[in-house]
């Protein structure tokens, strides 16, 4: 805004101001006040001008005073932007604190979560190998049975073959049919019996180890063992029993009765000479013998005759054979 040009001195200035000045500037006493304008006069006029004027020119201070207020906000603002960016600095950093703790936290149950997983797989995979190495014991346990069982199944087989062979026993498999060891005594079941000769038999079990010992007596002596007693049934005990008391067991009682035992003849009776001692020496190789309380001096009658089954007589009745 230009400033207004100056006011050029009025011609009707009262002569009081003049006399005024002068009495200032000649140092005579003090200077009296002009008297107000009469309303409406050109001096009235001029004065009211001049207010106005005075006025307009007025806000020209406002800028000094923005100016002042802007001075006042310049010279606060670098104390309050230095204090706003630190905070803004200390919230940032906190959130970065925040957000890296969040992370480490998630990582940290992220590796819990994948430790307990693989804990988890490796006892699996332990249990599994548990389980597999448990299973290949059984399997090879299964196996070394089978191959045991068909091996023995063999052997039997040839021996059951090389019997027949020598001793004419065909259909004697020597295996019991099942429930033959419960059947009560003097009472096997018909195919658990196998049929020697001179109308004899004996339990399919032992008949082919004792057609394997007459094979062997009659190649020492020429002829087979002669059988004057084999399996007894029930009846066929009591009839014994009554006949000869005091030597023939109890009926249900007599080794006779289970099919384990034999009554010979061959000079094998007397109880003395070398058919009597060859049998006590080679009959146990084939499971035989002549029990001690038969013998001379043994607790029972003596009976040199009467041979048993060793191993079947003490699978039978619990008792080892003596």
């Amino acid at each position: 805004m230009t400033a207004p040009a100056s006011l050029p001195e009025p011609a009707d200035r009262p002569a009081t101001r003049v006399r005024g000045g002068a009495h200032r500037a000649a140092g005579r006493g003090p200077v009296t006040a002009p008297a107000p304008a009469a309303p409406g006069s050109r001096r009235a006029r001029r004065e009211a001008e001049a207010a106005r004027l005075r006025a307009a020119r007025r806000p020209r201070r406002a800028p000094v005073a923005a100016a002042g207020a802007l001075g006042v906000a310049v010279l606060v603002l670098p104390i309050t932007v230095p204090a706003l960016q630190a905070v803004a600095a200390a919230d940032r950093e906190r959130a970065d604190v925040a957000a890296t703790a969040l992370v480490v936290a998630q990582e940290e149950e992220g590796r819990a979560a994948r430790a307990a997983e693989v804990r988890r797989l490796a006892d699996e995979a332990a249990a599994s190998r548990e389980q597999r190495a448990a299973d290949t014991a059984a399997r090879e346990a299964a196996e070394a049975e089978l191959a045991s069982r068909v091996a023995a199944a063999g052997a039997m087989a040839d021996r059951v073959s090389r019997s027949e062979e020598r001793s004419a026993l065909p259909g004697c498999s020597g295996v019991l049919p099942d429930g033959t060891t419960s059947a009560p005594n003097g009472q096997l079941p018909a195919d658990a019996v196998c049929a020697l000769w001179d109308d004899e038999g004996l339990r399919a079990d032992v008949a082919l180890s004792f057609v394997e010992l007459s094979a062997a007596f009659e190649e020492r002596f020429g002829e087979r063992l002669a059988l004057t007693d084999g399996y007894r049934s029930l009846a066929e005990q009591h009839a014994v029993a009554a006949e000869r008391p005091g030597f023939a067991a109890e009926p249900g009682t007599s080794d006779h009765g289970w099919g384990l035992a034999v009554d010979l003849g061959s000079g094998v009776s007397t109880g003395s000479g070398e058919r009597y001692a060859w049998m006590r020496e080679h009959a146990p190789s084939f499971g035989w013998e002549n029990p001690t309380w038969a013998q001379p001096g043994g607790s029972g009658p003596t009976e040199p005759w009467h041979w048993e089954h060793v191993e079947g007589v003490a699978a039978q009745t619990g008792v080892p054979a003596a």
